[in-house]
């Protein structure tokens, strides 16, 4: 089994040593195409990158909108604040549990399905993203 330690290691890696990272790859799959190896290696630390910044974007959206709320005086009453808080929690698990994946892929993994499976998701953690923080925030 893998470690958190060993995770972390290898992220760092991905990201700041891309060529240790690669090597690694490289002796994990021998017979692989270094190239083939590098573009898959890109991608990832692409979709890594901007799953980052849409997550902070999301939680800078959520202060603003708080601020907002504060700066108009509108309280949001206790009950609305569960619900906010159920309807992120039901978002998010409707995101990690409804995913199609591998059974939908092409070759290219460009097809409208695989675009819209991949792209609902991350739109449903979002969303739950922003619910929860802003009812937290709203306290």
């Amino acid at each position: 089994m893998r470690t958190a330690y060993e995770l972390i290691c290898r992220v760092f890696r991905l990201f700041f040593m891309p060529e240790e990272f690669l090597k690694e790859a490289m002796k994990r799959a021998p017979g692989a195409d270094q190239n083939e190896m590098r573009s898959r290696i890109s991608k990832l630390r692409t979709k890594i990158s901007r799953g980052l910044k849409i997550v902070i974007g999301t939680i800078i959206a959520a202060l603003i909108a708080n601020a907002f709320l504060k700066w108009a005086n509108l309280d949001v009453p206790h009950p609305q604040l569960l619900v906010m808080r159920f309807f992120g929690y039901g978002m998010i698990l409707w995101g990690v549990l409804s995913p199609v994946g591998h059974h939908i892929r092409s070759w290219g993994g460009e097809t409208l399905p695989e675009i819209v499976d991949e792209e609902w998701h991350r739109l449903a953690y979002l969303i739950g993203l922003f619910a929860l923080l802003l009812s937290y925030l709203s306290e």
